[in-house]
């Protein structure tokens, strides 16, 4: 009762940080930017049916490309594998994915040796190259909306795969015995059950396009017909001083993204009291195993019914398609490393893969942007920045989350609803209004400014993920504290991978590319902006970038897929 109470404590002062963090900024921005509207209506047609082509190419693409590979996915360890590197592109930041396009869809004027893979392609058929980048109207909007794909495929990929394999295996047996088809058995069975994964996944992907910036702002800076509305409101509010347009921008963000987040607050319950139902099945399906052949022989049924459940053609062709899958997936930041690796003349006349032909290798190109290019300093700068805040972030998630396992439930229901809706607020929204605050405080451009600045704009989702396991502690005792843990190291996890890969952020609070305290990602949307075609300086810096979060990923990757899904490790 006691902790209850002193949870409860901490409800009022919860409310007033999600009041001053969020609220209040949002109201500033809606205030500014409704006299603008009617400008966004007469002049940006095109960012906002370039924002609509993310929106609607990036998701269902995603989604749907997800949906086929976790169907496929295979059981053991050469899945695992697979799964690995599919999940690689989904930890570096979309500066570096930025990069490897710039890379892969390089041009060269016919006549000339391609350097980009697509281009190599593309004149290997018999065709003229492409400046695909630079090419108008919405060709090079597409070609950024697939590197959204590539990105997010992974990650989406690993969540469906799970939900898909707590469908009880005897279920899909059954199905198959009884004669169903794997088009019905998809359909009507496995569809239904990971409804609830889906629709979040669907959501996330939805909340992400929208507020997409990063990745166009490295790959074209906005030119050329690519602008987006994240691209263009950050332009307008901190470039050209047009801040009542800028904040008109984020204004039709927020229309587009409190609708989803409204219904994310709606289904939350009902995703709850699917994900139960469904790990009831999977527990029920499991004890009448048990009790049906125990022992050494129920492990054995129960290793013939995962086989049965692959379906007819077993793994092996299954494990194929993926892997095929995974190897193209895998080409660009393949591209990148290769690039970096060889001298920059052989770069310049020939493309990544004729290294199987000249198979020089060098690290002047890593030594270069690591000294000269400063990106050295930006590794040092990027782990000053993210490992403490991570750490302010996940502390200050453990008290709110503490908060809000206590609260009644029609108060909780209130919290989480503004925890969702501030988790999901697009960034132009926010951060004019919180960097006027830094200004006034005198904070701006220095190490406690944007520790702050990110522990308010990743409470909201840290506390979300930790507040489940807060809950159950609660109810519990110590009999969840592991579980607890479980989950903080993997909230500290997505916390550090999200300060980590954020440009956005930092560029705001700590200035440009050459000012101090500039991390990794800054400094390479800097290298790409005065050496963009250097490739290998730029892919150099892309790798420097892309290697720490690449880890962090693939090692907790199952910790971070349980997360996702609200199960403990």
């Amino acid at each position: 009762m006691d902790e209850r109470r002193s949870g409860g404590a901490l409800v009022v002062p919860a409310v007033v940080v999600l009041v001053g963090w969020f609220a209040a900024p949002l109201i500033r921005t809606i205030l500014l930017g409704a006299p603008e509207l009617d400008w966004v209506v007469d002049t940006q047609v095109s960012t906002v049916v370039n924002s609509a082509l993310w929106v609607v190419g990036g998701v269902l693409g995603t989604t749907a490309l997800a949906l086929l590979l976790a169907a496929l996915a295979p059981r053991g360890r050469g899945a695992s594998i697979l799964g690995g590197l599919l999940l690689v592109p989904s930890g570096v930041t979309l500066a570096v994915g930025a990069v490897a396009w710039r890379a892969s869809f390089a041009f060269r004027p016919a006549g000339r040796d391609q350097v980009g893979i697509v281009n190599e392609v593309v004149t290997t058929a018999g065709l003229s190259p492409v400046a695909w980048l630079t090419q108008e109207p919405l060709v090079n909007t597409v070609v950024l909306v697939t590197a959204f794909i590539w990105a997010a495929t992974g990650l989406a990929t690993l969540a469906l795969a799970a939900a898909i394999r707590a469908v009880p295996d005897l279920a899909l047996v059954s199905a198959r015995t009884s004669g169903a088809s794997e088009v019905q058995l998809f359909r009507r069975l496995i569809l239904p059950a990971i409804r609830v994964p889906l629709a979040g996944v669907v959501l996330v992907l939805t909340v992400v396009a929208i507020r997409t910036h990063d990745l166009v702002r490295v790959a074209t800076g906005g030119w050329f017909g690519t602008d987006v509305l994240a691209t263009e409101s950050i332009e307008r509010s901190f470039v050209e001083g047009q801040a009542g347009r800028g904040a008109a921008l984020a204004v039709v963000m927020v229309v587009l993204i409190l609708p989803l987040a409204a219904l994310c607050v709606r289904r939350s319950s009902d995703g709850r009291t699917a994900a139960r139902s469904l790990a009831d099945q999977v527990e029920d399906h499991t004890d009448h195993l048990a009790i049906a052949a125990p022992g050494r022989h129920s492990a054995r049924r129960r290793e013939a019914e995962r086989a049965a459940a692959d379906g007819p053609r077993g793994g092996a062709l299954r494990l194929r398609l993926v892997g095929f899958v995974v190897l193209v997936w895998s080409v660009p930041l393949a591209a990148i490393g290769l690039i970096a690796l060889r001298p920059a003349d052989a770069t310049a006349d020939t493309g990544w893969w004729h290294v199987v032909s000249d198979r020089r290798l060098t690290l002047d190109n890593l030594r270069a942007v690591l000294d000269a290019g400063g990106m050295w300093a930006g590794f040092v700068d990027s782990l000053l920045i993210a490992v403490p805040a991570t750490i302010l972030v996940v502390g200050l998630a453990f008290v709110s989350a503490r908060a809000l396992a206590v609260c009644t439930p029609s108060t909780s229901i209130v919290l989480k609803g503004a925890l969702i809706v501030a988790a999901m607020l697009p960034l132009p929204a926010v951060l004019p209004p919180l960097l006027a605050v830094h200004v006034e405080l005198g904070i701006d451009g220095t190490w406690p400014g944007i520790w702050l600045a990110h522990a308010a704009l990743g409470l909201p989702l840290a506390t979300l993920l930790l507040a489940s396991s807060a809950r159950d502690r609660m109810a519990s005792g110590q009999a969840a504290s592991g579980n607890m843990g479980a989950r903080i190291a993997a909230v500290a996890a997505v916390t550090f991978l999200l300060v980590w890969n954020d440009y956005l952020v930092a560029a705001t609070f700590l200035g440009g590319a050459d000012g101090a305290g500039a991390p990794l990602t800054v400094r390479l949307a800097g290298l790409v902006a005065s050496q963009g075609e250097r490739l290998p300086l730029v892919a150099a810096g892309a790798l420097v970038t892309a290697v720490v979060p690449v880890v962090v990923l693939v090692s907790m990757r199952r910790q971070l897929v349980a997360l996702v899904l609200g199960r403990d490790e």
